[in-house]
């Protein structure tokens, strides 16, 4: 009787141990495979094809190195009193729309999503971003 409680408790804490393996492979796994396959380099050319402009909404959000969130950051959190030039437009492969601009009053540039914006943006030429042959 002692050895098949012996042996009920090693089936316990192997299952326990188990399920943690597991669950901890679902919560690291998709993240990590994300990050990988987005491309913060790309064949797309920004240049100043649009005279647009709006203000940053109130999420604090940052200016890219590419149309991806996942890349890195070009800038410090940018704030609702931020002006944004736009320069062109381009559609991730998620079907995300970002545009390419300058801060205000800097010469900082990057990119940055549209959602980030409030309303009231004023779309002139809304032109692509060229893509290198």
């Amino acid at each position: 009787m002692l050895r098949n409680a012996h042996r009920a408790g090693w089936l316990v804490r192997t299952a326990l141990a188990l399920s943690a393996l597991v669950a901890a492979s679902i919560v690291v796994t998709p993240s990590v495979a994300r990050a990988a396959t987005v491309p913060c380099t790309s064949s797309v050319t920004p240049k100043n094809l649009d005279d647009g402009a709006a203000r940053v909404g109130s999420r604090h959000p940052h200016l890219k190195a590419s149309f991806y969130a996942a890349c890195p950051n070009v800038s410090g959190a940018l704030s609702s009193s931020n002006f944004i030039y736009f320069w062109c437009w381009h559609r991730n492969s998620y079907g995300n729309l970002w545009l390419y601009g300058r801060v205000k009053g800097t010469e900082t540039k990057g990119w940055l999503s549209i959602d980030s914006l409030v309303n009231g943006v004023i779309f002139t030429n809304l032109a692509d971003c060229p893509t290198r042959v």
